[in-house]
């Protein structure tokens, strides 16, 4: 598996900055949820993180354009997603 890695990686050598950059932002964002946890309650935590699925589409929609189509049943499912955790959130205030 190394062997297939170094292989994968010495035609991309730019891709790994975007690699790095990614994981480093998906630490931050845990880091960022535990944060939120200690200072605010559930009930209001809980509906900030429910709308990541709408975050991701508008990230892939910009940065993905040639890969990824974007389209009105993703965006529509997206939104009954956050839809859900906030009526969920709300029922249990």
């Amino acid at each position: 598996a190394r062997k297939d890695f170094n292989i994968s990686l010495a035609g991309n050598r730019r891709n790994i900055g975007f690699l790095a950059l990614a994981g480093t932002v998906s630490s931050l964002a845990v880091i960022s949820q535990y944060f939120a946890l200690s200072r605010l309650p559930v009930v209001v935590a809980a509906p900030l993180w429910g709308i990541s699925p709408l975050i991701t589409i508008l990230l892939s929609h910009l940065f993905l354009q040639k890969l990824e189509r974007v389209t009105g049943r993703i965006v529509l499912g997206a939104f009954l997603v956050v839809l859900g955790v906030t009526l969920i959130t709300l029922g249990r205030a």
